[in-house]
Formats: C-alpha cells, structure tokens, sequence
C-alpha cells in the first residue's frame, strides 16, 4: 500500500502589498499573554420580539377595551334600574380604574429603577476600563448621589463619604471609595437577607409533606428575596419587576452551571458521615437554601450599582457553609 506524499514547499517571495495576500486573524490570547488559544465568548443572536410585542400589546388592549366595555355596559343597566345601583357601579368602576392606573404607573417606575441601576453598573464598568473617563466618572457619581439621596439610614454613611471624596485621587478611587463607605453596609445587609431566607427556605422544606408546597415555598420566598435585595440597593420593583428580575437571575445561574451543583455541593458541605446521616427530606430542604443562597448573590451582583472592585464579593461557598453550620448543631 503506497501513500502519497505531499511536494515539499518552499519559501516563497511576496509584495507586501499585493492583493492576493490576505493576512491571517489574530489568534486570541489568554490573560498571561502566551498565545494559547482560547475559545471566544460568542454573543448569542439578538431576540427578535417585534412580532411578540405586537400580538401582547394587541391581545392586552382587546382584554382591556372588552372589561372597559362590559363595566360601561354594566353601570348602564344599574342606572336604568336605579340612581343609587347606577352612582354605586360608577363608584365602584372608578376606585378599579385609579387602582389599576397607580399599579401600572408603579410598575413603570420599578423597570425604570431598575433600569436606571443597570445604567450606573455599565458606566462605572466604563471607568474601570478606563480611569481617565472623566465624564463617565461625573455622571455616574451624580447618578449614585440621586439614587440615594432621600434616605434617612444612609445619610450616615455619605456623608463620611462626602468628607473624604476629595482625598481620592483619580475617577476609580472615587467610585471605590464610594463603595466602600456606602455599599459595603448595603452589602451585609444584602447577605444577612439571604442567610435569613436560605435557612427558612431550609426548615419549612424539610417539614413541608408535598413537593408541590416545596416549589411554593421555595418559589414565593426567593421572590420576596429579590425585592428585598433590590430595595436594599435602591431599586422597589413591583411585581412584574421582581418576575423580570428572577428571571434574569435564573438564565445567570443556568449559565453559570449553579442550578446543576446543588445537590454535590451540599454534600460536600454536609460531608460524607453527615449527609448518610440526614434524612431524605432535611437533604432537600438543604438544597432548596443553597439555591436560596444562589440566588440571592446573583441578585445582589444585578442589583448592586456598582460591580465588585474593592469590595470583597460575596463567598456562595462561605454562605453556605453557614447555614450548614446551624443545622449541624440542630441534628
């Protein structure tokens, strides 16, 4: 059997800048600099929700204009009937119609809180890559103090950070020292919330007899996590806020891996004796406070105005460990 070998090639001559010559792309590098190849993030394909858009906004504005039309309908035949049945349906329509108008109006003020925070994180991202930034320095610092200005548990706190703004000395010292003197609190407020919930979560799973009341629990109490961590940072999302907010918490973790570590990473906290030893249900519920725990470090990193620069980022591990910890000394 004969293989073919290939002609040996030798060096050849070209212009530098002849047409023909396509230079090859940069290969990428990782962070030490030797030239190992690496495989590149890949954003995924933006969303295309036009279409969506339009058939919500239509199927909305039928369900609304048919309850607007049957209420009409409705404080018509009262006011055939009676003056009083008819001024008692008005009443009654107007008291909905105020309501549901504040809601709505608090819900666009929640997604705009929250919004308004996302873009504070990308502008102090901006002055971490680029400390000279000035402008983006100013305007995200002018953007902080209108946050959270008008609360009273703060106003401690920034005012020690106004005594020593002007010791900083570039832009990335000024938000660091920002989020040392006034986050750092907001911080440990954040994790004492989340250990609070985590072992809550933990003991009415443990002793819950249904799955079904598992998720339940589990599901309302993570919620109420959320808003709780996002007013610690100044966002008060509604309802469909905080819905949009667990959201986003849970394609971070999907991507991240942590929804899949939960059941080894209690194990390795419980440890081999202690887990054999733990029943069936106290397992579970262990597992439901660490994805308790889970959740609420990727609410604090969504919700916090500022990303973690010299502040210690929270420790899932230590966290949880924690919680472990108490329930050892109950077992």
């Amino acid at each position: 059997m004969t293989t073919a070998t290939r002609p040996k090639r030798g060096p050849v001559v070209f212009r530098p800048d002849d047409p023909a010559v396509v230079p090859a792309p940069p290969q990428p590098q990782d962070e030490s600099g030797t030239g190992a190849e690496v495989t590149p993030i890949v954003a995924p394909p933006p969303r295309r929700r036009g279409l969506l858009g339009l058939l919500a906004a239509a199927v909305a504005g039928l369900v609304v204009l048919g309850f607007g039309y049957d209420t009409a309908l409705l404080v018509a035949a009262l006011f055939d009937d009676s003056i009083a049945l008819g001024t008692i349906g008005a009443a009654l329509a107007a008291v909905v119609a105020v309501t549901l108008l504040v809601l709505t109006v608090r819900e666009v003020r929640g997604f705009l809180r929250l919004r308004h925070i996302d873009d504070i994180r990308r502008l102090a991202e901006r002055v971490h890559a680029d400390a000279a930034d000035r402008a983006a320095a100013d305007r995200a610092m002018a953007e902080l103090d209108r946050l959270y200005a008008g609360r009273p548990d703060l106003d401690w706190v920034r005012a020690r950070f106004n005594e020593r703004r002007a010791d900083a000395a570039d832009a990335r010292d000024r938000l660091a020292l920002f989020e040392q003197e006034v986050l750092r609190p907001l911080d440990a407020r954040a994790q004492q919330a989340i250990g609070r919930t985590a072992q809550a979560t933990a003991v009415f799973t443990a002793i819950s007899p249904f799955v079904a009341l598992d998720i339940l629990i589990t599901s309302w109490r993570n919620l109420g996590l959320l808003r709780e961590i996002a007013a610690c940072y100044g966002g008060r999302p509604g309802l469909a806020g905080s819905l949009s907010l667990m959201r986003r918490v849970l394609v971070n973790l999907a991507l991240a891996g942590g929804l899949q570590a939960g059941d080894s990473f209690a194990h390795d906290m419980l440890g081999g004796g202690m887990a054999a030893r733990v029943s069936t249900r106290l397992g579970e519920g262990v597992v439901n406070g660490l994805l308790s725990v889970r959740v609420g470090v990727a609410a604090m990193k969504l919700c916090r105005p500022l990303p973690f620069d010299r502040a210690p980022e929270p420790n899932v591990r230590d966290m949880a460990a924690h919680i472990v910890n108490e329930l050892r000394k109950r077992l």
